[in-house]
């Protein structure tokens, strides 16, 4: 086990959440900083990733007769990085915050002995935050 694990009996963990809204996320997220710093614990982030697109365009007619007319489906996944250092007693106290509907959740405590952390990073949270536009009718082409 790694000397500085040792000494502060903390374990690595890490947080996977999924969003259908962004300002759901920003709440969790607001909750769950709230309660690492009520526990006084180091807290980076969150961290904004690179937004990915992801586009489904496809025709609306089944037969390959008529006018070309096109479905557009556009999902945006967002993603953001929270580094936390906390024993594994505080990670059970901070599953307990409210989490809105529509919000998946999935915590993962690792042993430290047989998965050892980087350098000075002994957990992340790894959160996608999905906003979702629907375009139909866009583009009429004849």
């Amino acid at each position: 086990m790694p000397w500085h694990l040792k000494t502060l009996g903390r374990h690595p963990w890490n947080r996977r959440w999924r969003f259908r809204n962004i300002k759901s996320s920003e709440k969790v997220c607001a909750d769950l900083i709230r309660v690492a710093k009520e526990k006084n614990l180091k807290v980076k982030g969150p961290v904004r990733r690179p937004t990915k697109p992801l586009r489904i365009i496809r025709r609306k007619t089944p037969c390959g007769e008529g006018s070309e007319i096109w479905d557009h489906f556009r999902m945006r996944i967002h993603k953001g990085l929270i580094n936390l250092h906390s024993p594994s007693e505080i990670v059970k106290q901070s599953t307990c915050i409210s989490i809105e509907p529509g919000v998946e959740v999935e915590v993962t405590i690792t042993d430290a002995s047989i998965n050892p952390p980087p350098f000075f990073f002994n957990f992340f949270i790894l959160l996608l935050f999905f906003s979702i536009n629907l375009f139909n009718k866009l583009i009429i082409c004849c």
